[in-house]
């Protein structure tokens, strides 16, 4: 063998070695120490608990969990959340991977910070938190009672309680950042009341929820109240929301809130301000504005209940019909000459440009836009990640045989000289 032959071999033999390593590393049961930070793999509910020991370390989930024993814990107060408060928050990372853990219960309906987390100032991503139940007073979500953090790809379902800032993922979300994800929660509460987060002065993006809720003041089916210049992007609400007062089917209260590309199919029924799409939006500081935004058509409600001086509508604001609202020509900015709107008003020109390529999708005629990480691949397996890993190893070996070619064939060329 030669030189250059034996060190193309010990080079692949070494990326083999190198590819492999991660596996064996993401496998451990005890923590791993990485740059002052320690990295913990859960595999059952004391586990779970056990993360209030280190607020600052790396969390990775390695199986489903069920959580169910949480109902009989601590006199039936259930789960006590991470990050107890906003001098104690959860700074760490927690990476579901997405598995799912399902029953978790919590019940203590004086306290503030309800929720897997209670108080989140890190990043937690790629978890499912199914048939839940989380019952609190002020900021009460299945997944955090206040978000000032990020929260990703996540998903919850269940039942929240609570009285104030009461969401179905989310409880308050002041200056957090979501994405990605979902809530799929019944929610009652008084007020700021939302079926996936009831106060937000952060921005949520690509997000949906599809649960009923129910509140006095401020109650949307997608947030209660959006407020001071923050968005709601990319965003939807089916479920049905209920209230006295400033009632919406996807935002309840908009308070210098943007919204773009949203849309929203539930009833809403409330006294005062209700609407389909809004229950009240304000102007306050010339920061509101809606965008290319839809609500499903109600014989009874408006599209919106109060709409304050200065409110700026751009493109396309508009109640349409169960049939519009599943035609793809609403979302890319076809004309329609002879359409009406479900009020019989013309819909135009339409200035809308939803994106249809890698953010939303829809069933022409058939189903409302859909998001498309919806319909994405669960996580990888461990047999999944095994094939790509041994896939890329393939590819990265015929690089190196072809490298070797052609140092062969210069070898070959510069004896012939």
């Amino acid at each position: 063998m030669t030189y250059k032959n034996k060190y193309i071999t010990a080079v692949i033999s070494l990326l083999l070695v190198l590819s492999i390593m991660p596996m064996l590393i993401s496998t451990a049961s005890e923590p791993v120490n990485t740059l002052n930070t320690t990295t913990y793999y859960i595999t059952n509910v004391s586990e779970l608990q056990d993360m209030y020991n280190d607020l600052e370390g790396t969390y990775i989930l390695s199986n489903d969990i069920d959580a169910s024993i949480t109902s009989t814990w601590n006199g039936g107060a259930g789960f006590e959340p991470i990050g107890e408060s906003i001098e104690d928050p959860f700074e760490g990372v927690f990476d579901g991977q997405g598995y799912t853990i399902s029953g978790l219960y919590i019940n203590n309906s004086i306290q503030n910070y309800m929720g897997l987390f209670g108080f989140n100032s890190g990043n937690i991503t790629n978890i499912n938190i199914f048939d839940s139940e989380v019952i609190g007073f002020a900021q009460v979500g299945i997944l955090v009672g206040q978000n000032i953090g990020i929260v990703s790809l996540s998903n919850v379902s269940g039942i929240v309680n609570g009285y104030s800032q009461v969401g179905g993922i989310v409880g308050d979300n002041p200056t957090g950042f979501i994405y990605n994800s979902s809530a799929s929660a019944i929610v009652n509460g008084n007020g700021f009341v939302g079926g996936f987060v009831g106060f937000s002065e952060g921005d949520i993006t690509n997000c949906y929820a599809t649960g009923d809720v129910y509140g006095e003041t401020n109650v949307g089916g997608f947030v209660g109240i959006l407020q001071n210049g923050h968005y709601l992007t990319n965003c939807y609400a089916t479920g049905n929301s209920y209230g006295n007062e400033n009632v919406g089917g996807l935002v309840g209260h908009v308070q210098d809130g943007i919204i773009k590309d949203c849309y929203a199919t539930g009833n809403v029924s409330a006294d005062i301000n209700s609407g389909t799409l809004c229950g009240l939006v304000e102007n306050d500081r010339e920061l509101s504005i809606i965008k290319d935004s839809f609500a499903l058509y109600n014989p009874i409600e408006d599209l919106f209940g109060n709409v304050g001086f200065g409110v700026e509508f751009v493109g396309r604001v508009a109640s349409v019909t169960d049939t519009q609202l599943k035609d793809i020509r609403l979302f890319n900015g076809t004309e329609w000459d002879t359409e009406l709107d479900a009020y019989g008003d013309p819909l135009g020109a339409l200035n809308t440009n939803w994106n249809f390529i890698n953010i939303w999708g829809i069933d022409n005629e058939e189903s409302y836009p859909y998001l498309l990480w919806q319909h994405t691949e669960d996580s990888l397996t461990i047999f999944d990640a095994l094939f790509l890993m041994l896939y890329n190893l393939f590819i990265l070996i015929i690089i190196l045989l072809i490298i070797k070619k052609i140092f062969e064939r210069l070898s070959d060329k510069k004896k012939v000289k």
